[in-house]
């Protein structure tokens, strides 16, 4: 009984992704495709972040030690690197937030407050 209440999950999650997806009039491949090509801007951030910061500089011995004091967070490559990031992680749910209808107020305010603060954190 349990047993084929677990092999019918992912069926029900994916019955009920459909419903939703037609509820709100978006495509869920392309969702899925948006989610999967921002890894590329997502991880290039980070690479930005990480290379801007110096923390490709500093060796093996001062992150043991906590002596970090090369690593700043203040450059214009740090910041592009956490635009990109940023983006990449907006990327699919701008998609929602721009083709999807009948949305309830918290989605579009949950997804423009969390943009408005990423952008805040860099100024």
């Amino acid at each position: 009984m349990l047993l084929t209440r677990i092999q019918a999950l992912p069926r029900r999650i994916l019955t009920a992704a459909k419903q939703k997806a037609r509820t709100h009039e978006v495509d869920p491949r392309t969702f899925v495709a948006l989610y999967v090509l921002s890894a590329i801007p997502f991880y290039t951030g980070i690479y930005f972040i990480l290379r801007g910061s110096g923390v490709f500089d500093i060796g093996f011995r001062d992150l043991l030690s906590f002596d970090l004091h090369r690593v700043h967070l203040s450059g214009s490559t740090v910041a592009l690197g956490f635009l990109l990031n940023r983006l990449g992680w907006a990327l699919p749910y701008l998609y929602v937030e721009v083709r999807g209808r009948n949305l309830g107020w918290y989605v579009h305010a949950a997804v423009w407050l969390w943009i408005s603060l990423s952008i805040w954190t860099i100024w």
